[in-house]
């Protein structure tokens, strides 16, 4: 696999933290014992360099040649552990311009296993660019005072040829949509250099080098229309979308809406998911049901002002009517009430839509809109 070597530091001092549970059960010698591949044969001949990473520093600590065998062997500083000193080591090879990593070790037993670099040829991407399944995509929606979006786009794909894909002159080896409406693009952590990336419009345009295997692209950026769709070209094997709470109603076309997530204590997102799509979409929209409340309450207000009309001339009369023109009983004013309980469920329900839509405020709502309705319909 082709790391930068800023993300390969990362994950050295990650992959430390995440094995403590490997313990070597006997003392091991601090030597590493390799072999590089290319393909199925081994590489004789290549210049391997070996890496120390610890939460102090980074490096070199040795460089050698590998045999013709491809075989090779290093007398490490020390035993690698995750203790105190947590301290992970690597190998690399340059290959054809590409730098190639082998695994990182952070633990003494890993050394019982022969070390592999694998390297690969390279091939310059096709004119139009390369195709590469999506494995996983997760977008993450967070809202902003302003009704816009701020977007964190994760997207792994998988080169499954044996080749490194190279770019053809100044051509993009792969390029891929954002969000619709996407502007004020920046790169987080991930495989992908600042300089091996432009965008043109809202396309992302990738020329680092593309090895075998999975690499994951991390892009941040603005949309400032609530309303958006997300492109899916090609096969996409997982796709999640969280919008992180507070939200507004919204409805998300292509996806299924699964059970909300959880991921530190007060941060709740609303999750959709799908997998196994081809050339799709996720269309993102603002319920419409929200704008229905001031819809009702037109119609509501508009019958206020007729009943109100009607009543007034049969109070006069001393007979209160129905709208339907049938006698009611309760006397004059029967009716307004009714219309002004109505325009009251409206309101609520208004109130409750453009506000905060938590557990409290929602048993609250539920409690009224249930009092209100059984003053409606009257005694039984």
């Amino acid at each position: 696999m082709g790391w930068s070597l800023s993300t390969l530091a990362l994950l050295a001092l990650l992959s430390s933290a995440g094995v403590l549970h490997l313990r070597a059960q006997v003392p091991a010698q601090p030597v590493l014992e390799g072999e590089v591949r290319r393909g199925s044969q081994t590489m004789g001949g290549a210049m391997v360099v070996l890496h120390q990473v610890t939460p102090a520093a980074s490096g070199e600590v040795d460089s050698l040649r590998a045999g013709p065998d491809g075989r090779f062997r290093f007398q490490l500083p020390s035993v690698p552990a995750s203790d105190a000193r947590s301290e992970v080591y690597f190998a690399s090879v340059r290959h054809d311009g590409i730098l190639y990593f082998g695994p990182l070790l952070g633990e003494a037993v890993q050394l019982d296993s022969l070390y592999l670099i694998e390297v690969h040829d390279t091939a310059s991407a096709p004119p139009a660019g390369a195709e590469f399944p999506v494995g996983v995509r997760n977008i993450i929606l967070e809202g902003n005072p302003d009704g816009s979006w701020t977007v964190t786009d994760l997207i792994q794909i998988r080169n499954e040829d044996d080749r490194t894909w190279i770019p053809r002159g100044d051509e993009p080896i792969w390029t891929y949509p954002l969000g619709r409406g996407g502007e004020g693009f920046i790169l987080g952590q991930g495989d992908l250099p600042e300089d091996a990336v432009r965008f043109f419009g809202t396309r992302m345009m990738i020329t680092a080098p593309v090895p075998p295997g999975e690499r994951l692209y991390v892009v941040r950026y603005v949309i400032g229309d609530p309303d958006t769709e997300f492109p899916l070209p090609g096969f996409t094997e997982d796709v999640q979308l969280l919008v992180r709470e507070p939200a507004p109603p919204l409805e998300i076309e292509g996806l299924r809406a699964d059970h909300p997530l959880e991921l530190e204590p007060g941060s709740t997102y609303r999750v959709f998911s799908g997998d196994s799509l081809t050339d799709a979409s996720i269309e993102v929209s603002l319920n419409p049901q929200r704008r229905e409340p001031m819809e009702w309450i037109a119609v509501i207000l508009a019958l206020v002002l007729g009943m109100i009309a009607v009543v007034a001339v049969k109070r006069r009369s001393g007979t209160a009517v129905a709208a339907g023109g049938a006698s009611l009983p309760g006397g004059p004013g029967t009716e307004l009430a009714r219309v002004e309980l109505l325009a009251e469920i409206a309101q609520l329900d208004e109130a409750f839509e453009a506000g905060p839509q938590d557990a409290e405020h929602r048993a609250a709502w539920e409690t009224r809109r249930a009092e209100l309705k059984a003053r409606l319909r009257g005694p039984d």
